[in-house]
């Protein structure tokens, strides 16, 4: 619907809005000088987007997601800080092995990837070649298969965090510009500016 110069919202896209606002307004009050983080935030969970948040250690990213999400009544929420010894089953869930006695490949996937609806990947590029090819077909809203089963994802977004971004130039690194390039939203954050707000 289309008014005069702007988007008329249906009634239930405007309520989830003006909820997420409240959340947005709420964090602004403790969590200072990150309102435009609060926002995008916002932004990536209503358009259904990645985001991704550059900046140093010590500058909240991690933390405005995490209290974000917490708001959110219903929602699968997983979370994992990237590493390069971490294998598939840490994201995706594990082979059930009693089920190969009955002849099925069942995959636990309980309070994995699989099942949630918002995805937190910290350092979202420091794992190994195995497990950010996996990533993509997450990262691009794709259904996948685990040991033989088509598994749809309910993900509504994924949101990762780091203190630094890949050389794509360097030859070992240019395989993680496609995984860059789903990270749809992004913004480089700051420490505090105003000296009162550390209050």
């Amino acid at each position: 619907m289309k008014g005069e110069g702007f988007i008329m919202l249906k009634p239930n896209v405007q309520n989830s809005v003006n909820k997420l606002n409240a959340i947005a307004n709420e964090l602004s009050t403790y969590i200072v000088e990150r309102e435009e983080a609060l926002r995008l935030i916002m932004v990536a969970l209503v358009a259904k987007r990645n985001c991704f948040f550059l900046g140093k250690t010590g500058q909240a990213k991690s933390y405005a997601v995490k209290e974000f999400i917490k708001r959110i009544k219903g929602a699968n929420y997983y979370e994992t800080l990237m590493n390069k010894m971490m294998d598939s089953e840490e994201l995706f869930g594990r082979l059930d092995l009693p089920s190969l006695v009955s002849g099925q490949q069942k995959i636990l996937t309980t309070g994995k990837l699989p099942e949630a609806h918002i995805n937190f990947l910290d350092e979202i590029f420091k794992s190994n070649e195995i497990v950010l090819n996996s990533l993509l077909k997450i990262l691009n809203f794709e259904d996948i298969t685990l040991e033989g089963n088509k598994i749809s994802l309910p993900t509504i977004s994924t949101f990762s965090a780091s203190n630094e971004i890949p050389n794509f130039k360097k030859e070992d690194e240019q395989i993680l510009y496609p995984l860059y390039n789903r990270l749809h939203l992004k913004m480089v954050t700051n420490y505090i500016e105003n000296k009162g707000n550390f209050k």
